[in-house]
């Protein structure tokens, strides 16, 4: 009796660790998706970004940039950043990390083509 009671209960265990492990497996589908499709990117034609949260991605020529302004940051061991300001009214801020830096002088270059301004923050 006690053997039988026994393997009833690892019997319903093993649906549960399954109905668990699937639950939790839905659940992570979500936050994949999300962290999946945020993305910014600049190239020569211009500013690729999407936000956290929104599924439609934004594309910006560099002409439709108006000003760039940065951010120092006062956190030891942090990165700061460059907020893109465009002519609608919309801005995207991308952190001046050690990739970015490594092509700061073509960033550069694009303000100067477009004549974009630069400037610091107050």
């Amino acid at each position: 009796m006690l053997l039988g009671t026994l393997i009833i209960f690892l019997f319903n265990l093993k649906k549960f660790s399954i109905l668990i492990g699937f639950l939790l497996f839905i659940s992570s589908i979500y936050p994949f998706i999300l962290g999946a499709t945020h993305y910014k990117q600049m190239s020569n034609d211009g500013i690729y970004f999407s936000e956290l949260g929104i599924t439609n991605h934004n594309f910006y020529e560099w002409d439709k940039v108006e000003k760039v302004v940065y951010h120092l940051t006062e956190e030891r061991g942090g990165f700061s950043n460059l907020e893109f300001q465009f002519s609608d009214g919309n801005s995207v801020i991308i952190a001046r990390d050690s990739h970015f830096s490594s092509v700061f002088y073509k960033f550069m270059d694009k303000l100067s083509e477009y004549n974009i301004e630069y400037v610091g923050s107050d």
